[in-house]
């Protein structure tokens, strides 16, 4: 479907060449010897027209006071039918050197100014030409000229409004002009598709292509036919296909199947000689592509309802099955993981590669620096929390179909969660906040397996990292965030609305980073004290090398004895987080008020209950 409800077509040319006649006769299917100078404008209900969309003809009249009204339509019109007479030269004539400069003038002029709109023109009356006007070769070779200067001229219908010869048919090649537009899909004069067809035909058979195998097999083509046209293909019929193909096209089929080469002609032999543009147009529409051959942003990315105040979004389950999938099949050697080069051509069907070199920090990698499976969809998951739009955008990109599954998920806040005592969401969020020294570049690396040497492969000042966390109850995908721009975050009430967890760090045997990590608490505690926070203890070895680790501990003590918080956790190289463990205390801090209530909720039901046996007691004895 081309997404179209209605088509507007407007009847224009010089007087006496027979446009009111023309609408007329469609209207009525007789001819008439005297008509109005101009029709009101005629609707053909969706019933009787192509896609069942609304079809309004409008009528034109040339009389100078209405030059207005007729520029108006011109600018309003989705298709032009330029009328001329065949027994009078000068009309057809007029074709070239006025109207459609004309046209083209009044498009330009509008506001804001529009690209060519079809134009089909009409030769009219070819009940009355001499015989030097009844050669089609002649025809087409007066018609030529003028659809090589005036490319949005889509075709020529010969009609005779008076013996009612192809009227019905004029207007429908007008309806198709619309609907199937040739201009951006094929070169008439140069007899080839154009760049834009081939680019998306291009990302088409990609897309169909699953084992990447650079061919479609009998399978993938008849998934293809099934996708676009709703029906099955039987044996017969694919190998009838390629057989068609290999005769034009040595190249166009191999031992695997249809090559790109012969996925091109496929549909260069649908336009021309067959004229059927609405098949390649069911194809480029089935694939998410709009009138101007880009793909529309309703396919891109759908609308999604208002997120309520502090509302996150996650990737869906089916979306994750997709990218599993799509992840396998770029994963040629079957090794677990993916090379920079096999990202770049998982991307190939998307504007470009959107992850530049970031993914390789801020995920789990081999020693080689391939991505893992697990490193892949949690980054997927964090680019959901950070740019949700813009993954719907990339999944479409890469053939998921928004219309047959959910990609994303809105969900409840972290004040919401607290409130309702229960975390809905899978992907967790936290910052990671230190004096600089302390060691945070290193906490984070060490949650997605990389040791602190390792050279980072972005120029990124501040580290984002993500990784998979399984606990008994569910799967959780964590994301920390270095902040070395502390007021960045403190300052920004959205981005510590969607935090979890907040991580300070200091080192032990330094008390003024101690101190630092403190007063960013108490700050925090100020305005957002249901956050889930604590304190790491870095360089724990090297305290204990130097003999300080007692002294740090009794001076720490007091604080957290202070404001009833669990000691600070020891963590070094040789002991690094135990981040399932952090994970499960920041899962549980929505869960502890549910038990508190839950006993307390508990208790009261049983003091009711026993009161009120109490009660009956002493009112039986009385």
């Amino acid at each position: 479907m081309s997404g179209r409800s209605e088509v507007r077509i407007v009847v224009l040319g010089d007087p006496q060449v027979g446009k009111t006649s023309i609408v007329t006769v469609m209207i009525t299917e007789r001819f008439q010897e005297q008509v109005a100078h101009c029709t009101p404008v005629v609707t053909i209900p969706p019933d009787s027209s192509l896609e069942n969309v609304i079809t309004h003809i409008v009528d034109t009249s040339t009389r100078p006071q209405e030059q207005h009204q007729v520029e108006q339509h011109v600018r309003e019109a989705d298709c032009i039918c330029l009328v001329y007479a065949v027994d009078k030269q000068e009309t057809f004539a007029r074709i070239q050197s006025h109207w459609l400069p004309e046209i083209r003038r009044m498009l330009q002029e509008a506001d804001p100014p529009r690209p060519p709109v079809p134009v089909v023109l009409i030769a009219n009356k070819i009940d009355v030409r001499g015989p030097t006007m009844a050669d089609a070769v002649l025809l087409e070779r007066l018609i030529a000229p003028i659809m090589t200067e005036f490319k949005e001229v889509e075709t020529c219908v010969e009609c005779s409004a008076k013996k009612n010869i192809n009227v019905h048919e004029i207007f429908f090649f007008a309806q198709k002009a619309v609907l199937y537009p040739t201009g951006v899909v094929f070169d008439s004069s140069a007899n080839k598709l154009k760049p834009k067809a081939v680019e998306a035909l291009h990302r088409i058979f990609r897309l169909c292509d699953k084992d990447k195998d650079d061919a479609l097999s009998n399978k993938e083509l008849n998934s293809f036919q099934t996708r676009c046209f709703g029906q099955d293909l039987s044996h017969e019929e694919i190998e009838s296909v390629k057989t068609r193909i290999q005769e034009e096209q040595a190249e166009g089929v191999n031992e695997k199947g249809v090559t790109i080469a012969g996925f091109l002609y496929l549909h260069h032999i649908f336009i021309q000689p067959h004229g059927k543009l609405e098949i390649a147009w069911t194809v480029f529409r089935r694939f998410g592509y709009g009138d101007e051959l880009t793909l529309r942003p309703d396919f891109l990315c759908p609308p999604m309802g208002e997120l309520e105040p502090g509302a996150t979004v996650e990737l869906d389950t089916d979306a994750v099955n997709f990218l599993t999938d799509l992840f396998r099949s770029f994963d040629k050697d079957r090794d677990g993981a993916l090379t920079s080069q096999e990202v770049d051509n998982l991307f190939a069907t998307a504007p470009g590669n959107p992850w530049d070199k970031d993914y390789l920090d801020a995920a789990q990698t081999t020693e080689a620096g391939s991505i893992t499976l697990q490193g892949f969809l949690s980054y997927w998951h964090m680019w959901a929390r950070l740019d949700w739009p813009e993954v719907m955008k990339y999944l479409a990109y890469l053939g998921f179909e928004h219309d047959e599954a959910n990609a994303v998920v809105a969900t409840r806040g972290r004040e919401r969660d607290k409130k309702k005592s229960k975390l809905s969401r899978h992907v967790l969020e936290g910052f990671v906040f230190g004096k600089p020294g302390v060691g945070k570049t290193s906490f984070l690396k060490s949650f997605v397996g990389k040791k602190a040497s390792e050279a980072p492969s972005s120029t990124s000042s501040n580290l984002s990292v993500v990784n998979t966390v399984q606990l008994p109850s569910a799967e959780y995908h964590l994301i920390l965030n270095e902040v070395n721009n502390e007021r960045d975050v403190l300052e920004s009430p959205e981005r510590l609305r969607q935090c979890d967890l907040v991580c300070l760090l200091y080192d032990r045997s330094e008390p003024s980073t101690f101190d630092h990590a403190k007063k960013i608490y108490e700050e925090l505690r100020k305005t957002h004290r249901d956050i889930y926070t604590v304190f790491f203890a870095t360089k724990a070895d090297l305290t204990k090398s130097n003999g300080k680790e007692g002294d740090s501990k009794l001076a720490d003590s007091k604080f957290f004895a202070d404001h009833k918080l669990p000691m600070a956790k020891s963590i070094s190289l040789a002991n690094p987080p135990n981040f399932g463990a952090l994970v499960s205390d920041v899962v549980a801090s929505y869960e502890s008020k549910t038990s508190a209530w839950s006993f307390l909720l508990g208790a009261g039901v049983l003091l009711a209950f026993v009161g009120g046996a109490y009660f009956a007691y002493r009112k039986f004895r009385n």
